[in-house]
């Protein structure tokens, strides 16, 4: 009983272990399809600290973190600019350990100074906004904006398109002063942000709107016209009677109404 026993006790142990070693090879598998999806891993320089926009920046102030190169979007900062370049400063906030983009720092020497500092590849772009008094008060380099451009489409319509998604305020209108750029308002964006600015300012109209995060713009374009405003409630006033709004006549249709299998007709508004 003794020896039936212990062959019995390492028969199940045998079981076990191999279902054991079965189930380790499973998430070993399932590890390895995992780490080839993440692809090649680079390193990634992150703040060790926080750091104001302005400051003056040195490859001390950043550490490197593995990231894997697959999932990483276009637009972070994958290395830093060479010391030979006589260092970079910030243009945005940055915050400790988190990812850095590109346009959130720039070279602050080895370039031509046109009196403000451009990030990466990214190129100014001037344009006179038909709305800009209504924030200029508010308003200071760095400060993100969205770009809308408004056009006459003909037939007495206009249509109003998006250009650019949270472009960064290179310089403010002097105010009073004098030459081509004393009324316009310098914008930083992309080469495609300038192009569409280029092509545009032929006809219509540019107006701004303060903005916190940049919208993606790949996925979908946001045109807005006269039809779209059409589709909103409404709420027609003939006009004012002893200070009060007299709402005009709507007008009105019948419809049938069956309740407790008697049928009647009222008057609604259609």
């Amino acid at each position: 009983m003794l020896i039936l026993l212990g062959i019995l006790l390492s028969v199940v142990a045998g079981f076990g272990t191999f279902q054991y070693s079965r189930a380790l090879e499973s998430e070993l598998a399932t590890a390895r399809v995992s780490l080839r999806a993440f692809g090649e891993t680079v390193l990634v320089p992150v703040p060790v600290r926080d750091l104001a926009p302005g400051s003056i920046l040195g490859q001390d102030d950043f550490m490197p973190v593995k990231m894997p190169g697959s999932y990483l979007p276009d637009n972070v900062l994958q290395k830093l600019p060479p010391e030979t370049e006589g260092g970079f400063v910030a243009l945005a906030a940055l915050r400790k350990g988190a990812l850095v983009l590109k346009g959130d720092i720039a070279t602050s020497a080895g370039g031509p100074d046109y009196g403000f500092i451009l990030s990466g590849d990214a190129r100014a772009i001037a344009i006179r906004a038909q709305n800009l008094d209504d924030f200029i008060d508010r308003l200071k380099a760095g400060d993100p904006l969205d770009l809308l451009w408004t056009r006459n489409t003909g037939g007495g319509t206009t249509e109003t398109r998006m250009l650019g998604s949270a472009l960064r305020i290179l310089a403010l209108p002097t105010g009073g002063g004098e030459g081509p750029l004393a009324d316009k308002l310098i914008l930083e964006g992309a080469s495609q942000d300038a192009m569409r600015v280029v092509e545009a300012s032929s006809s219509g109209v540019f107006s701004i709107l303060p903005s916190a995060h940049k919208l993606s713009l790949d996925q979908e374009e946001f045109v807005v016209g006269p039809a779209d405003l059409a589709t909103l409630p409404l709420v027609v006033r003939e006009g004012q009677a002893d200070g009060v709004a007299q709402v005009a006549a709507r007008a009105r249709c019948q419809t049938a109404i069956v309740r407790g299998g008697a049928r009647s007709v009222m008057d609604v508004p259609c």
